[in-house]
């Protein structure tokens, strides 16, 4: 059965989405990783499909490696696909965005959808 979003939902969303969190494992590094979320349609209908994005960019001076995001699709909402980056996974069941290397100066983004 699908499930669709209503505004309670989306509000919510948004706070599940920016409490993402963010890990990289190398403690001998310093790399500044920032992460952006956006959504398509902030205030969608009942029933009308929209997207986040969220974007990691890392503003250096290292490489980050290792780096991994969480970022759990709240209940109540269907995540229909995604699509990542080259070389970047996304475990839908568990939220877990794994980029690997980030080379300093570049970024990576995942779409939810």
């Amino acid at each position: 059965m699908q499930k669709f979003i209503t505004l309670l939902g989306l509000i919510f969303a948004f706070v599940i989405i920016f409490s993402g969190t963010v890990t990289a494992v190398n403690p001998n590094s310093t790399a500044n990783v920032r992460l952006n979320n956006t959504a398509s349609n902030t205030m969608p209908n009942v029933g009308q499909q929209f997207n986040y994005t969220v974007t990691a960019a890392n503003y250096g001076p290292d490489n980050a490696t290792g780096l991994q995001v969480t970022d759990v699709i709240p209940s109540g909402l269907t995540l229909n696909n995604y699509k990542s980056s080259s070389g970047t996974t996304y475990n839908n069941a568990t939220g877990l965005w794994n980029i690997g290397t980030l080379m300093n100066g570049s970024n990576a983004s995942l779409i939810l959808y």
